[in-house]
């Protein structure tokens, strides 16, 4: 992976680095440069059309889409219509492993965090795993605002 593209950004703190970035900001566009991490980033698209282009091949995203781009994963995004509103879940996938291992982490969230496993790219609309994002994440993550580089919770 060419490390010039990796976006090595601060996020949260080091006990909490969970962010959800609302786009757009200060009335800029919906747009992100092509490139890579190494945490999981969820897009969902809340309002208007986003152009998602994923190792190159670029696809249209509409409101209520969902798509997971997995750690290592070249990207890009921009809104294709003025009203495109976006809301951008980024998370170590590590920090999901619990200290005493169970079934489930040791076949399910384990190779996630090494990389054996990945997410599918679109969650379809309305379902269970888009509800378990929206039901989970937006309660518990603190909201970053365009290009904050540091968001950290309340009481963190």
């Amino acid at each position: 992976m060419d490390d010039q593209m990796r976006e090595n950004r601060l996020r949260g703190s080091d006990a909490f680095p969970f962010v959800l970035y609302e786009m757009p900001y200060k009335g800029q566009p919906v747009l992100a440069a092509c490139h890579w991490q190494e945490d999981m980033e969820v897009l969902l698209v809340n309002r208007g059309e986003i152009e998602l282009t994923l190792g190159g091949v670029p696809d249209v995203l509409h409101a209520g889409a969902a798509a997971c781009i997995n750690p290592g994963q070249l990207h890009s995004f921009r809104g294709l219509t003025p009203d495109a509103k976006c809301d951008i879940f980024i998370f170590p996938l590590q920090h999901l492993l619990f200290a005493q291992e169970d079934h489930a982490q040791l076949r399910y969230l384990r190779p996630l965090a090494e990389g054996k496993l990945g997410f599918p790219l679109y969650l379809p609309e309305g379902s269970m795993a888009q509800q378990l994002i929206r039901q989970a994440f937006y309660p518990a993550i603190p909201r970053c605002k365009g290009d904050d580089a540091v968001c950290l919770p309340q009481n963190v």
